[in-house]
């Protein structure tokens, strides 16, 4: 099996699909933060819209648009797996470095539009974040770092024209600390019975809903990660 390198018209394609997403997303928060009154009802509807914002984005490569039409199921998920490893790497990089570095400054800072993006999680999504929980800490550390393992990926995997087998270790390393590390991030708060997520809808939405693709796209990922390394080897026999 052979994938071919994307054309300018699935890269169009993909581009348009995603400028779409973004532009729905940052349109329904204007909208949200102008009428929605309520701080706390609103910041859990800001957090249900990034959930959705995720995963648009990860379906735009099985989008019905005619430039993607040519592109087989593996290619597509290619895609898809590819749109992931950046997601994923995104918020491991801004988010939860930031809090890592900056964890004491963000907590004195509440209510100030430059903490805003942390305090929307933190108050009452999870409280661990207010007091620096060791376990928490060593969590988003290391999340830090295999986010910047996944951006230097990135880099090798489109320098060498998506053949750099390494990179795709790489993406694997990513993907199963993701994996491992949002089920710790459950269990722990599970066993000791939620104490530090607030309400119902904090648990449903902030707590539950925007983390559970960390448990299920890692699968889709590596899959697609173990049969491209395959397919590699494979040509390189040829």
């Amino acid at each position: 099996m052979k994938v071919h390198p994307g054309s300018q018209e699935t890269t169009r394609a993909l581009a348009t699909g995603i400028g779409i997403c973004l532009a729905l997303n940052i349109t329904a928060q204007t909208v949200l933060a102008y009428t929605v009154t309520d701080r706390h009802f609103g910041s859990v509807m800001q957090i249900a819209l990034a959930f959705c914002l995720f995963g648009s984005l990860i379906t735009v490569p099985w989008w019905p648009m005619k430039a993607l039409k040519a592109r087989t199921p593996f290619e597509r998920r290619e895609h898809m797996s590819v749109t992931w490893v950046i997601l994923s790497c995104i918020p491991h990089v801004t988010w939860e470095l930031g809090w890592v570095l900056f964890h004491p400054q963000i907590l004195a800072a509440k209510g100030t539009a430059w903490a805003e993006p942390w305090w929307r999680y933190i108050d009452g999504g999870d409280d661990r974040y207010l007091h620096a929980d060791p376990t928490m800490w060593s969590l988003e550390a290391l999340a830090a770092v295999w986010g910047i393992v996944g951006i230097f990926s990135l880099v090798r995997w489109y320098k060498s024209q998506r053949r750099d087998v390494g990179a795709l270790y790489g993406f694997l390393g990513l993907m199963a600390f993701d994996f491992l590390a949002t089920c710790v991030y459950y269990l722990s708060e599970a066993a000791a019975g939620f104490p530090h997520v607030r309400t119902t809808e904090d648990l449903v939405v902030k707590f539950m809903l925007v983390n559970s693709y960390w448990l299920f796209m890692p699968w889709v990922v590596s899959g697609w990660i173990v049969k491209r390394i395959a397919l590699l080897h494979s040509n390189a026999a040829e």
